[in-house]
């Protein structure tokens, strides 16, 4: 009498593809999985497609293959699967390609035929609008073919896409365009985490303020060239290394209200210098996100010493206190900065960061305060609050009249140290903030 093999169950199949480390072990075993039998081709196909990485100069096969062999019954299904895809470039070679080959027509095409796609990371891809002449011939003929076309421009226009996050690097391209940004967003209705990393636009914003330069753009080109419709839950601005990144962002969140309507998180991280242009306009965002925001990060350094702080200060920082909705607060702190030391004024760090924390709203619950920076220039700060009037002890009665505060932990890393500061910095914070301490809550690291 014949026998047959019995199948292995479909969720041992499953238990057994979920043990596969290792991009490429995985990429090989599931590969096979896929081609070695139909009981495991499923699996294997899911988990193979889950993921789709791609260099920038690869891109363009890659809408050959999603575009031109859709006639072939699995291709849909397969990219079915995708739920990330990621496209990377590295060196002179990849940005040639993404100037040539990559319009950022391309994205919504790309995005169109991944219908469960959750992640899109664009690392080192400036995308930009490019001549269509510079195209190569597989991609003019997918943005000429009349059925995607129409599909991309029912993208552009109403912001058809929903993700779970999306990050943007811009390393090596801070030049990329603003309004080509702007346009990016646009291409959402929804994004629930939004990270943005290393942007500049130093070519639109050189020479002039970006929030200046927005509002310049919008009334001379009108204002829907500067407005978004997009929904972000929660936002992310890491290593700008110049300010016209994370203020043009800000800004144009400050003029489109409802894309931040729904924002619960908000952190501006990674960066060595925070100038008074970024606060200002953090200050301007808040009343609008009143009652959602329940995150915030962001920093101050010795720049807040300079004229121009003071001068401003008192009116821009009672607005965090409207952000009723407030729970957890991540501040930087970085003292030492060697072109403010000869500033006038410039041992007012830590009286501005007594002020900023003096007004925070009632509920919040946990405080975490990161000093960095030079230490000797840290113990002339702190001491210097106190000199000028009640500083630290009005901060510590502050802090232990907040009922539902459970937490103040202050990190300090220093790169310096000078025999001569013969003070524990940590133990003058402590004795300081004497009443937090007993309080139980405070935590120095």
């Amino acid at each position: 009498m014949p026998t047959t093999t019995p199948s292995l169950p479909f969720e041992l199949i499953e238990a057994i593809a979920g043990n596969i480390t290792g991009d490429n072990a995985a990429s090989t075993t599931f590969r096979a999985m896929a081609e070695v039998c139909t009981t495991w081709a499923s699996t294997g196909q899911s988990r193979l497609f889950r993921t789709i990485r791609r260099r920038v100069s690869r891109i363009a096969r890659l809408v050959e293959v999603l575009y031109h062999d859709e006639g072939r019954r699995h291709i849909a299904r397969v990219f079915g699967y995708t739920q990330t895809l990621w496209i990377w470039g590295h060196g002179a070679e990849d940005a040639q390609s993404a100037v040539e080959l990559i319009p950022m027509e391309i994205i919504p095409l790309l995005l169109s035929k991944l219908p469960n796609l959750r992640t899109l990371d664009l690392g080192r891809f400036p995308f930009r609008k490019a001549a269509l002449a510079r195209r190569p011939p597989m991609i003019v003929d997918v943005l000429n073919d009349g059925s995607a076309i129409a599909e991309h421009h029912a993208a552009r226009g109403h912001g058809q896409f929903v993700l779970d996050r999306v990050r943007v690097d811009y390393t090596d391209y801070e030049e990329s365009s603003f309004l080509h940004f702007v346009a990016f967003l646009n291409l959402f209705a929804e994004i629930s985490a939004l990270e943005v990393c290393k942007a500049a636009f130093r070519d639109d914003f050189f020479g002039g303020e970006p929030r200046e330069t927005i509002e310049s753009v919008a009334a001379t080109r009108g204002a829907e060239v500067v407005s978004v419709g997009v929904t972000i839950r929660t936002l992310t601005l890491q290593d700008l290394e110049w300010i016209t990144g994370d203020v043009a962002v800000l800004s144009l969140l400050v003029r489109n209200p409802s894309a931040v309507a729904a924002l619960t998180s908000l952190r501006l991280t990674g960066m060595q210098s925070y100038q008074f242009a970024q606060f200002e306009v953090l200050c301007d965002l808040m009343p609008h996100l009143a009652c959602v925001l329940t995150e915030l990060e962001f920093g101050i350094s010795e720049e807040a010493g300079t004229p121009r702080w003071p001068l401003k200060w008192d009116e821009t920082v009672p607005r965090l206190s409207s952000v009723l909705s407030l729970q957890s607060l991540t501040l930087h702190i970085h003292a030492g900065d060697v072109w403010a030391t000869s500033m006038a004024n410039n041992n007012r760090l830590w009286t501005r960061v007594v002020s900023l924390l003096t007004h925070l709203p009632p509920h919040v619950t946990h405080i975490h305060l990161v000093i960095s920076g030079r230490l000797q220039d840290f113990i002339t700060q702190f001491r210097a609050c106190d000199l000028e009037g009640p500083g630290n002890r009005l901060l510590d009665d502050f802090l232990i009249g907040m009922e539902r505060l459970q937490s103040v932990i202050v990190d300090m890393t220093f790169n310096s140290f000078n025999s001569v500061f013969v003070v524990d910095p940590q133990v003058m914070v402590q004795q300081a903030l004497r009443k937090t301490s007993l309080k139980g809550i405070l935590f120095i690291r």
